[in-house]
């Protein structure tokens, strides 16, 4: 561990600076996307990418060796072969939905399951021929401490496009996720609209993996968007929620890393997001649990005196018929028994003692 005299100069180094940088910016533009994602019902879309893209790298590996002893962990090269092998995949998943009887969720998990076997076989093939492959396989669980400044570069390049067409689309993708029979009655092109959406899946989860690696992208793209929601129903604040959270659990998560330098980074990251998830779980404003059992305890307390009330209602109508007693002094005045009101009700005695008292109170 870092001695704390010297904990800040180590966070603020240049290494630490870079990675950090690299990572939250991706994270941010992951937080945005994944709200369409969710509210879309395709957070499984970031996993099938994820692994799709894993033969993606190997065969990139492999091309750029052939010409260029090496060279073949180029890093453009290598996220270009993992971004066309996702493209492919999520062109699978939407060709089996379509012109097949299997569901969308069975379609995803073929894919996902055979593209990734793929990856791990030509894995296998690399390291058989006994080529250079030495961090490889660090994409299956990320390498965000490898980052150098190009990468930075590249990320904030990914980052940019991805939030700037999520800017300029944004009540189009919205308009998708929340009705799309609509979108299409209104003339908007759904499909297009719906393969923008995975392409935008595709950028950040491909230049995600360097961070988190394939496995755990589509933690990076889900966890934020699903903490938001319980925080606000509105689409435009839940975008800005799901950022900022992925943007602090990626920091956080490099900041731990680099005091506990034998922590993986990427797996951090999910951690950190998962820690923000059970805190909004809990105490989000909209839909937290706490914020839930506040309003049900509130609403049953209201039903239970307004149940009180009609029962006391009832009895006095009936005990006082024929007495001529019509003014609230005259009917209040009456004596009304406890074993009355729990005759008419299905209440305990232990219930009906703290409606009373709450009434009370009142």
């Amino acid at each position: 561990m870092i001695a704390l005299g010297g904990l800040w100069s180590d966070i603020f180094e240049y290494n630490t600076l870079v990675v950090l940088a690299g990572t939250v910016v991706l994270a941010v533009s992951a937080g945005v996307v994944g709200v369409f994602m969710l509210v879309r019902k395709r957070a499984l879309v970031g996993d099938v990418v994820g692994h799709a893209a894993l033969p993606g790298v190997a065969i990139a590996f492999l091309y750029i060796e052939m010409f260029r002893s090496g060279g073949g962990k180029n890093m453009a090269g290598l996220l270009v072969g993992a971004w066309l092998a996702a493209m492919t995949g999520i062109l699978c998943v939407l060709a089996i939905r379509r012109f097949s009887r299997i569901k969308e969720d069975a379609a995803m998990a073929i894919v996902l399951s055979i593209f990734f076997g793929a990856g791990v076989v030509l894995l296998s093939v690399i390291q058989k021929v006994d080529l250079s492959q030495s961090g490889l396989k660090d994409y299956i669980f990320g390498m965000a401490a490898a980052m150098v400044m190009s990468d930075v570069y590249l990320n904030a390049a990914v980052a940019l496009l991805v939030l700037c067409l999520c800017a300029v689309f944004f009540k189009e993708l919205t308009l998708l996720c929340f009705d799309e029979e609509f979108a299409a009655t209104q003339g908007w092109p759904v499909a297009t609209l719906d393969l923008l959406l995975m392409s935008l899946i595709v950028c950040v989860a491909v230049a995600g993996m360097q961070s988190v690696g394939v496995l755990l992208v589509v933690a990076l793209l889900i966890i934020p968007a699903a903490a938001a929601r319980f925080w606000t129903d509105r689409m435009f604040p839940m975008t800005l929620i799901s950022s900022g959270l992925g943007g602090v659990s990626a920091g956080l998560a490099i900041i731990v890393s680099r005091i506990y330098g034998h922590l993986a980074t990427g797996p951090l990251i999910v951690l950190a997001s998962a820690m923000f998830f059970l805190i909004s779980m809990f105490f989000g404003r909209r839909r937290g649990v706490l914020r839930r059992l506040l309003v049900h305890w509130r609403l049953t307390r209201r039903v239970g005196r307004h149940d009180l009330l009609r029962a006391a209602y009832e009895y006095l109508e009936r005990a006082l018929t024929g007495t001529g007693a019509k003014s609230e002094k005259e009917m209040t005045a009456h004596a009304i028994p406890i074993e009355a009101l729990l005759e008419m009700r299905s209440w305990s005695a232990k219930r009906l003692k703290r409606l009373i008292a709450s009434a009370r109170r009142e």
